[in-house]
């Protein structure tokens, strides 16, 4: 398959406390990974800004501004099938909708969803993946383990932003491989 055009994801596993973000481009290069949380960037205790919402939107907009992705992906567990998780809360989807904003920041990246279940197949063949294969896979075609650095609680999301963002490298490749195929490019 041909190398995909200039291509650089911005990919988000977001939560209610904590959240990973990491850079990517193709072929497997993870430029930038970082664990967020609301709260961060407060000086001596206090928020730079009282509202969640806005700090949400300061530190996402500002890593869109300093990586400049073409692509935003972030892994959406709002809906399980028909069923509505029961863990959600108003502040993961206020964080959800900060995100889909983020088209509005320049270089005006596209932003897409993936399913768990579908880019946990897609990276490992397994939709049910837990967090030990998917690091296992990630160490394979990036050369070192997400799952020994830092807390337990940030390394999971760690994990799960960046096996995200490969899981969508993946699909945009077969996407090309396709329309190529089919005469279409």
């Amino acid at each position: 398959m041909r190398p995909l055009p200039s291509i650089r994801v911005c990919s988000i596993d977001p939560g209610n406390s904590h959240t990973g973000v990491a850079i990517l481009e193709p072929p497997d290069r993870l430029c930038w990974v970082q664990h967020l949380t609301p709260t961060q960037g407060s000086r001596n205790g206090q928020q730079h800004h009282a509202d969640p919402i806005v700090r949400w939107w300061k530190r996402l907009e500002g890593i869109v501004l300093t990586q400049r992705p073409t692509h935003i992906v972030y892994e959406d567990y709002v809906w399980q099938g028909q069923k509505r998780m029961s863990n959600n809360s108003p502040a993961l989807f206020q964080l959800i909708g900060v995100i889909r904003c983020l088209t509005l920041v320049r270089p005006y990246p596209s932003v897409t969803t993936l399913h768990p279940g579908k880019w946990r197949q897609q990276l490992t063949g397994d939709a049910t993946a837990d967090e030990r294969l998917v690091d296992w896979v990630l160490k394979q075609r990036l050369g070192r383990s997400l799952l020994d650095d830092g807390p337990l609680r940030e390394r999971g999301h760690i994990v799960d932003a960046v096996g995200v963002g490969l899981a969508y490298l993946d699909i945009m490749q077969w996407e090309q491989h396709i329309a190529i195929a089919a005469g279409c490019k």
